[in-house]
């Protein structure tokens, strides 16, 4: 059964009977249409889901790459072992914090601008 035919059936339906009868009808009506619709739009949003993982996952891969290419300025620029890289904000603007260990023995902290 279609749900034009259901539609048809319950409008016939309607004109027979009390209002009362109408207001449930029609808030019946309303919930089936609801469901349908919301069960069409499903599908939409498991692709949204997955472009959004899909997202995160290029970021993750844009981090490693950018800071691995702020190490290597780094380590380029002062010599040294590469301890460890953060990304964080200074004055409104994305750096990346390499900490080095020199061949002195010293720690030094460069700021690689994004």
């Amino acid at each position: 059964m279609s749900i034009q035919h259901i539609a048809l059936h319950a409008a016939a339906h309607l004109r027979m009977t009390s209002r009362t009868a109408r207001r449930a009808m029609l808030s019946f009506l309303v919930t089936i249409v609801g469901i349908f619709t919301s069960v069409s739009v499903l599908p939409a949003y498991a692709d949204l889901d997955r472009n959004s993982s899909q997202l995160r996952r290029d970021e993750q891969r844009n981090y490693k790459n950018d800071a691995g290419s702020a190490a290597a300025k780094a380590q380029a620029q002062h010599g040294g072992k590469v301890l460890n890289v953060s990304k964080s904000t200074v004055n409104g603007r994305t750096v990346y914090r390499v900490k080095l260990l020199l061949d002195s023995g010293r720690i030094k902290i460069v700021t690689i601008p994004e």
